[in-house]
C-alpha cells in the first residue's frame, strides 16, 4: 500500500531497506527503544492548538520512521500507542491500518477545517465517522462539524470534543444532544458557531472551556456557573461572542477556581461578563483578558464604579503588583488597560473597554490600584483631549 498524504509519500510496506549497518539504537532492548521513539513523536496527550497541523506533522514523522530500518517499522507497527490520529485528510486505507494497528487503544479523530491544499478532505464528515464506528468505543477525542448519528449517545472514553460550523446557531438547526447529555466525561470543549441543547450538569471535570458565537438556543449565565462550579480543576475559559441569558435568581456563593491560570472574555452580553466576573475567584490567574464594546462598556464600568471589590479586580491588581508595571492607552472611543509585552510565561492582563466615558475609566483604573506605582499612561488615537480627561489622568502621574 504506497499514498501520499500532506506532500509527503507513505510507503505502508517498503520493497527494500536502506542498507546502513545496523545502528547503535537499533541495538537496544525493545523498551527502551520504543521509549526514544515516543519521545522523538512528540506527546499526543493532548490536543495542540493547531491540532490538525500536529496530527499531519505526527504521522508524516511516523510513516518515516518506518522506512529506517525492518526492525522500526516491526517495532513501530507493534507499538499500538503510536497509532492514535485518525484523520480526514490521510487516505482511508491509511486510517483503517491505523485503527488495526493501534489495537484496544484510544483513537483522536481529526476532520479537516481546510478545504484545499494538503489538508482536503477525503470523505464527507458522516462517512468519515462512519468508517470508524466499529471503534466508537475507543474514541478519545474529536476536531469537526457536527455529525448528529455519532454525537448524540454516549461515549464514556470522549475527554476532548471540537465542534465547528460555517454559521451562527439558531438559524432553524435542531441543537444537538450532545452525547445524550451524559457529557461529564469530556475534559477539554471547545463550540464554535454550534447550536446544542444546554443541561444544568452536563459538564463536570472540566480542564478547558471554549465557547465561541454559541447562545441564541437557550444558553443561560445558570448554565455557564453550573460548568464552573462542577469544573473545580479548570485551566482554561474562554468566551467568545456567546449570548447568555441572566435569569433573576437568589446571589450565588463565589466560585473559587484555584486551577484557572487563563481567562478570556470577549465581546460578550454585558450582564453575562458581569454575572462571571462577580462570581469567580481565580487567585493563580496568569492571563486576563476582557474586551467589552458599545454602550455595554459603560454600563459595565458604571456597575463596577458602584461596586469595589470584585473577585477578578484583585486579579488586576495581583499581576500589576507581580510586574511592578501596567500601561493605560487611550483611545477615541475608549481605553486599554494592559500589561506590557513580556516574555510568554509572565503574568499580564488585558482589558479593553469601548466607552464613551473616559474619566470613569480612569476612575476605576485608579480605584482599582490604588496608591500602588508602576502605572504610565499612553494617548492613543486621540486628536484632543478634554480637560476633563486631563484633571482624571493627574492624581495618576
Amino acid at each position: 500500500m504506497s499514498m501520499e498524504a500532506g506532500g509527503t509519500h507513505l510507503d505502508d510496506n517498503p520493497k527494500s531497506w536502506h542498507s546502513f549497518p545496523l545502528s547503535p539504537i537499533s541495538q537496544l532492548p525493545t523498551e527502551l527503544f520504543v521509549a526514544i521513539l515516543r519521545l522523538e513523536l512528540l506527546s499526543t496527550d493532548s490536543m495542540a492548538e493547531n491540532t490538525e497541523y500536529y496530527a499531519s506533522f505526527y504521522m508524516r514523522r511516523l510513516y518515516s520512521m518506518r522506512l529506517v530500518a525492518k526492525r522500526w517499522q516491526e517495532t513501530i507497527d507493534g507499538t499500538a500507542a503510536f497509532w492514535t490520529f485518525i484523520l480526514s485528510s490521510l487516505p482511508p486505507d491509511v486510517n483503517n491500518m491505523t485503527t488495526i494497528r493501534s489495537n484496544n487503544g484510544p483513537l483522536s479523530l481529526i476532520y479537516s477545517s481546510q478545504v484545499s491544499g494538503n489538508g482536503i478532505n477525503r470523505l464527507s464528515p458522516k462517512d468519515f465517522l462512519a468508517a470508524v464506528a466499529h471503534a466508537r468505543a475507543r474514541w478519545s477525542a474529536y476536531s469537526g462539524p457536527i455529525v448528529p448519528e455519532y454525537l448524540e449517545s454516549p461515549a464514556p472514553l470522549l475527554q476532548q470534543i471540537k465542534l465547528w460550523s460555517n454559521f451562527v446557531g439558531g438559524s432553524g438547526v435542531k441543537p444537538l444532544d450532545l452525547l445524550g447529555g451524559y457529557a461529564t466525561s469530556l475534559r477539554h470543549v471547545e463550540l464554535s458557531r454550534v447550536s446544542i441543547q444546554w443541561k444544568l450538569g452536563m459538564f463536570a471535570g472540566l480542564k478547558s472551556l471554549t465557547l465561541e458565537w454559541v447562545g441564541q438556543d437557550g444558553l443561560k449565565t445558570r448554565h455557564l456557573l453550573n460548568f464552573l462550579y462542577a469544573s473545580p480543576y479548570l485551566e482554561d475559559l474562554k468566551l467568545r461572542n456567546i449570548y447568555a441569558a441572566v435569569e433573576d435568581t437568589p446571589p450565588l456563593a463565589l466560585i473559587t477556581l484555584p486551577h484557572l491560570h487563563s481567562i478570556s472574555l470577549f465581546g460578550c452580553e454585558n450582564d453575562a461578563t458581569e454575572c462571571i466576573l462577580r462570581h469567580i475567584c481565580a487567585p493563580s490567574c496568569r492571563s486576563l483578558f476582557l474586551s467589552v464594546f458599545g454602550s455595554a462598556a459603560d454600563e459595565l464600568i458604571h456597575n463596577f464604579l458602584e461596586d469595589p471589590g470584585l473577585p477578578f479586580e484583585g486579579i488586576l491588581r495581583a499581576i500589576h503588583e507581580c510586574n511592578g508595571i501596567s500601561e493605560f492607552a487611550l483611545h477615541k472611543y475608549g481605553f486599554e488597560w494592559h500589561t506590557p509585552a513580556q516574555d510568554d510565561k509572565a503574568r499580564k492582563f488585558h482589558v479593553h473597554l469601548e466607552c464613551a466615558s473616559l474619566v470613569a475609566g480612569i476612575r476605576w483604573v485608579e480605584r482599582v490600584l490604588g496608591s500602588d506605582p508602576g502605572l504610565s499612561v499612553k494617548f492613543g488615537s486621540m486628536s484632543n483631549v478634554s480637560d476633563a480627561v486631563l484633571d482624571a489622568i493627574a492624581p495618576m502621574s
